[in-house]
């Protein structure tokens, strides 16, 4: 804990709280002349980037000039909606540089979702503990069998297209709504793909669900209902 004055907690009534410590935060993009960026992120809640003027080409995070053109960007705001929602669990279990991967099949094959699958290629699921994937496999060849959708994994790692997840309703308000959106997905003929992604073990927390063979098999009975389910409707 740090006696620095600056670090002593704001009271509640102010709406926030400084938590009274040190961090170390790891960090890719650095202030000096993109400074902006930080200051209209903090100061007006915008988020910026900078177009090149010659070619069009936008970047954010920004940059100060185009590494295909040479010249220098200008700033602009970037829409407040995008094209496709990216969903993943903020508990260091998935890479969010892997996000980019997820983009390709809906960038070049259409697709409409892209599941990130822990359980595919060759990548070891450090993250995952046995009880976890057997679930997840179990899971995942019920809906090949009473959807025909092929899935090797239901991993809540995954991207969608913004216009296709506005129609969809989706119900579930606990750890089966990954599941019902898969399922909803390929009820409504969506264009579903999986790409490999990695898959580490927690930073933060312990989870409820796969950190115990109880919580699991609790999951895996209500997603495996959720599946059932949803095959009726």
């Amino acid at each position: 804990m740090s006696d620095d004055p600056r670090f002593k907690p704001l009271k509640e009534k102010d709406g926030f709280a400084i938590i009274p410590d040190r961090w170390k935060i790891d960090y890719f993009a650095s202030a000096g002349e993109l400074s902006r960026f930080f200051l209209e992120l903090k100061d007006n809640a915008k988020i910026m980037g900078t177009r090149c003027p010659k070619c069009g080409s936008l970047y954010c995070w920004p940059r100060s000039w185009c590494h295909d053109c040479y010249v220098d960007c200008d700033w602009e705001e970037m829409t407040p909606r995008g094209e496709v929602v990216v969903f993943l669990d903020a508990d260091g279990a998935a890479d969010p540089r892997e996000i980019a991967e997820l983009l390709v099949p809906i960038a070049q094959d259409g697709a409409d979702m892209v599941l990130g699958s822990r359980l595919s290629g060759a990548r070891v699921p450090l993250g995952m503990p046995w009880h976890q994937r057997i679930g997840n496999r179990l899971s995942a060849r019920l809906i090949r069998l009473l959807y025909g959708q092929d899935l090797t994994d239901l991993g809540p790692f995954r991207a969608v297209r913004l216009a296709r997840l506005t129609e969809m309703p989706l119900d579930d308000l606990t750890y089966g709504w990954p599941t019902e959106m898969i399922v909803r997905a390929a009820r409504a003929g969506w264009r579903i793909a999986e790409v490999p992604v990695s898959c580490h073990r927690r930073t933060g927390g312990r989870s409820k669900i796969s950190g115990t063979v109880r919580g699991t098999a609790l999951a895996t009975l209500h997603i495996l209902g959720t599946i059932a389910r949803h095959v009726r409707a």
